[in-house]
């Protein structure tokens, strides 16, 4: 049993070692791939903070239109009171 999981370790280890050099040999490289990932991350705060803006600007748009509506959960009879 202990030679089947040793073996299969070892083809493991082969396939990405293969994996590697097929990816080298591409053009690819371990700079240009942190570079890539950088991007992503630059890009993915931008989408983020766009969404943020127009959730802000959705928010402020229907909080204009309840300014005079009571807030939800109270009840008539409390903004009566009031």
């Amino acid at each position: 049993m202990g030679f089947m999981i040793f073996l299969t370790l070892l083809i493991a280890i082969v396939a990405l070692i293969l994996a590697y050099k097929a990816y080298t040999r591409s053009g690819g490289n371990i700079d240009e791939l942190r570079s890539n990932i950088h991007e992503l991350g630059i890009s993915t705060e931008k989408i983020r903070q766009m969404t943020a803006d127009a959730l802000s600007k959705m928010e402020k748009s229907l909080r204009g239109k309840e300014h005079g509506t009571p807030e939800a959960g109270h009840n008539s009879e409390e903004n009566k009171q009031q």
